[in-house]
């Protein structure tokens, strides 16, 4: 597959813990194509933890966001990692940047990644 990006935070403090990620995916292809999200505890796949989306063809807007969360067990100084994948070169991770309008709005990030200690 083309493109892989992996996202990754180590803890400091033990716990079970909300890891949620939301990724902006843009498609300049003529065909519907495939966004993956899953994660990585300490390198090795959390089973069952991968998420899909189709990224539209450019003639049906191009662009869809996906966003996932788990719960997950740690111990101190272990790490989660959230692996982005995509199936055709045609279709990345996105940056939409701010406009000064009219109408002005903010600019839309690619990634977003965030983490909550639950327990």
């Amino acid at each position: 597959f083309p493109s892989h990006d992996n996202l990754q935070i180590t803890y400091d403090t033990a716990g079970v813990y909300s890891v949620t990620i939301s990724v902006q995916f843009d498609n300049k292809g003529s065909s519907d194509h495939n966004g993956y999200i899953w994660f990585r505890k300490n390198g090795t796949d959390i089973a069952d933890s991968n998420s899909t989306v189709t990224v539209p063809k450019t003639g049906d807007g191009g662009k869809t966001l996906l966003e996932v969360t788990i719960f997950e067990s740690v111990t101190a100084g272990q790490y989660i990692e959230a692996v982005v994948m995509v199936d055709n070169a045609n279709v990345d991770i996105e940056h939409i940047a701010a406009a000064v309008g009219p109408p002005a709005y903010p600019a839309v990030p690619s990634v977003i990644l965030v983490t909550h200690r639950i327990g």
